[in-house]
């Protein structure tokens, strides 16, 4: 199977989730790279990940309470001042970190009642893609070029990013329930673990 043809299918998985377990997913995806980020925010001294992990935080006590009544529009809106930007960046992990805020965003939108697109789900797979072009090929992303398709096909048929898809998929599978526990959510966290280039 081909790279497009894999994160198609997980885009298409997503996609049948209910919201709730959309949510559910991207949060605890944002939980699982939450590490990365701090350790870019202590690399640089960006020095917002206690914002980052309380927005987290009030995001699983709705998911575990859906009594939990919070107005999140407002909370999408203070993203912005919480994404660091490559352009302002020369590391790696503001990739990472992008990523990490990527995956805070499309739970957000989706706790404030607005679209997500279920490719959104490509944030979880971009850190070791990334670690892995940088490592091995000297780049950061791939252009669209025969050359470059050929080269994300060899990326995805390694067990790295085979076990980032499985992790991801594996999470997908626990969280297709409605109604979610801590422990749940916790356990969805650590089986996301493989998204992380460094552990």
């Amino acid at each position: 199977m081909n790279h497009q043809a894999v994160v198609d299918n997980l885009i298409e998985r997503v996609a049948a989730l209910s919201r709730n377990a959309q949510e559910a997913l991207f949060t605890c995806l944002c939980e699982a790279l939450m590490p990365l980020y701090r350790d870019f925010g202590a690399r640089v001294g960006w020095n917002d990940s206690g914002l980052v992990e309380e927005l987290v935080q009030l995001l699983r006590g709705r998911i575990v309470d859906s009594a939990v009544d919070l107005q999140f529009e407002p909370m999408v809106e203070t993203l912005e001042s919480v994404t660091p930007h490559s352009d302002d960046f020369d590391t790696i992990e503001v990739f990472y970190a992008m990523d990490a805020i990527g995956c805070l965003d499309a739970a957000l939108r989706i706790a404030a009642g607005q679209r997500v697109y279920p490719d959104w789900v490509e944030y979880a797979l971009d850190p070791m893609q990334v670690y892995m072009l940088s490592r091995d090929r000297g780049i950061i992303a791939p252009g669209g070029s025969a050359n470059d398709l050929a080269m994300m096909d060899e990326l995805y048929q390694t067990d790295e990013m085979r076990s980032v898809v499985a992790c991801v998929e594996n999470a997908i599978n626990l969280l297709r329930a409605e109604n979610y526990t801590s422990a749940q959510l916790d356990n969805a966290v650590g089986l996301l673990v493989s998204i992380r280039p460094i552990n």
